[in-house]
């Protein structure tokens, strides 16, 4: 997002207006070299931030028992069955297969790797605004104030009296048609 600079601002104002700091506004804009002279129509960039999320889907572990091939999961500390429908055990699998299943080295235990993900966002290091008029001109939110004003009660009586006016001369017309 970018400010387009307008007369009598100053950076740090645009800064305090944008909710943010001069030095990050400053650190977001390398073109500037002094706070202090900035030109009308220049064109000023937002502070961004970038945030990477790192996802790793776990791998399965399966362990042979009496010759078959089990899937366990791991829940806290202790592993369980997974059952054909996807379900685990009630109870956690024995010591035995709990000692092999930690033990890396283990001939009885399979593992197969899981997926990594790396999500890398970026966007504006400005907390969002609840106002509706955040980043307008005095001018634009004056357009937009005159579009929504209401006509006011003194607009209304205005109103109904030209109306009044207008039927009593109708009214007159009308009589000196009837009369004549």
């Amino acid at each position: 997002m970018a400010y387009k600079v307008k007369s009598g601002d100053t950076l740090s104002q645009i800064a305090k207006n944008m909710g943010t700091t001069l030095k990050a506004l400053m650190a977001a804009n390398p073109q500037i070299k002094n706070a202090n002279k900035i030109k009308p129509g220049q064109s000023i960039k937002t502070p961004t931030k970038t945030t990477t999320k790192t996802t790793t889907t776990p791998g399965k572990t399966i362990v042979s028992v009496f010759g078959k091939d089990v899937e366990v999961k791991k829940v806290g500390d202790k592993h369980y069955r997974v059952k054909k429908d996807g379900t685990l055990a009630k109870n956690p699998v024995s010591k035995l297969q709990q000692a092999n299943i930690n033990n890396p080295k283990s001939d009885i235990v399979k593992r197969t790797g899981g997926k990594t993900r790396t999500t890398t966002t970026t966007a504006s290091a400005l907390p969002k605004s609840k106002n509706p008029y955040a980043g307008m001109s005095k001018s634009e939110m004056a357009a937009i104030a005159m579009k929504k004003k209401k006509p006011t009660a003194l607009a209304d009586k205005k109103k109904a009296a030209k109306k009044t006016q207008n039927l009593v001369a109708s009214a007159i017309r009308s009589s000196k048609k009837n009369k004549g």
